[in-house]
């Protein structure tokens, strides 16, 4: 990493990332750059998940700056959004071998990944304990939810965003390719899936009905 000069842009939607997030990119030698640091319990006004709603001034940030990468952890730091991302660089780069696990409402994606490199990728329901409680049954090498959350064997079980961040940062430096060209890569490979996620509010008597 230290080799690349890279400039991130973080973005901790007013939580507590920032300290530790710029501590491990700034020893490695990275340019970090960030918004919405100041810490604040109303979060700004929007609720701090990382997600395309709430990521727009983020998305812009990176591309009016030119930053390899934007990351962003929510409030408690526990889940991740990465413009713009996603690969298989644990298996492919870094050599670890094993099987993986999703929810229900993750990207199929992962089942070719796994797949094309022999191994296997567990449906779990909606639920992180979930998630750890299959890694540690099935030995699997990496888990993740829809919702940004991703922990790694070895590592401890349950989400860690800024491990993961980490992980995005040194595949961007080992693989010498910008996320986009990974992203390229990926879909000239695996094909091309797309997910939009909608919230909807109803009232008590509503939900019960449905």
């Amino acid at each position: 990493i230290r080799k690349r000069d890279l400039r991130v842009a973080v973005d901790p939607m007013y939580g507590v990332s920032l300290t530790a997030l710029s501590t491990i990119l700034a020893v490695a030698r990275c340019t970090v750059e960030t918004i919405n640091a100041q810490h604040d319990t109303l979060f700004g006004g929007k609720m701090p998940a990382p997600a395309e709603d709430t990521l727009k001034n983020l998305q812009n940030y990176v591309l009016d700056r030119y930053c390899d990468i934007g990351i962003a952890t929510d409030g408690d730091a526990d889940r991740l959004g990465v413009i713009d991302d996603k690969g298989h660089y644990l298996l492919k780069y870094k050599g670890w071998r094993g099987d993986a696990v999703r929810n229900l409402a993750t990207t199929h994606m992962l089942d070719k990944v796994a797949e094309s490199f022999g191994q296997k990728c567990y449906e779990v329901p909606v639920g992180f304990k979930y998630i750890s409680a299959k890694m540690q049954e099935t030995d699997a090498i990496i888990g993740g939810e829809s919702s940004g959350g991703l922990t790694v064997k070895g590592h401890i079980h349950g989400k860690d965003g800024i491990y993961a961040a980490s992980l995005l940062v040194e595949m961007i430096a080992v693989t010498g390719k910008s996320l986009s060209e990974i992203v390229k890569d990926i879909e000239d490979q695996y094909g091309e899936t797309h997910m939009e996620e909608r919230s909807y509010r109803f009232t008590a008597e509503e939900k019960a009905r449905i």
